[in-house]
């Protein structure tokens, strides 16, 4: 594993997100273009009540995927990212490590930058599943963000 700013200078480009990284133990568990996997482990500090993740920490890891896919992908890395807002649908309760896995297809890719080009901004969802270390999933998180030329 490495560290989340090796891979992604705008998660460790904000005073905030540092200590979230840190605090969480979260590690790069995976990347290449287009595609980040985050691992979150499975931790006294992470948990909720009852043995399992808490919800929470779940979300972030998930978030933190999706921004971290979107910041480190070289042909969008010109543009201005806004996140607008995310969701979370829980799946089953987390009972072991979790790893958040992020990606942009290529057609994504291929979509902002043919919209930017046009109109001078795209949307785009950035989609992250969360499986437990079995392989069950236990989330999915959906990041939306406008990008801007």
């Amino acid at each position: 594993t490495r560290s989340l700013c090796d891979w992604s200078s705008d998660v460790c480009s904000s005073d905030l997100s540092i200590p979230l990284v840190a605090s969480l133990d979260i590690a790069v568990s995976g990347y290449r273009v287009g595609q980040v996997s985050l691992t979150l482990p499975y931790t006294q500090a992470n948990m909720g009540t009852g043995g399992v993740l808490a919800h929470p920490v779940l979300f972030a890891v998930g978030e933190l995927a999706a921004v971290t896919v979107l910041g480190s992908h070289p042909a969008l890395a010109r543009l201005q990212r806004l996140q607008k807002g995310s969701h979370i649908e829980y799946l089953s309760a987390a009972t072991r490590e979790v790893t958040a896995h992020a990606a942009i297809a290529v057609d994504q890719v291929q979509a902002v930058l043919d919209a930017v080009a046009r109109k001078g901004r795209a949307r785009l969802e950035v989609a992250v599943q969360l499986l437990d270390s079995s392989g069950r999933d236990v989330a999915e998180v959906v990041s939306v963000f406008t990008l801007l030329a």
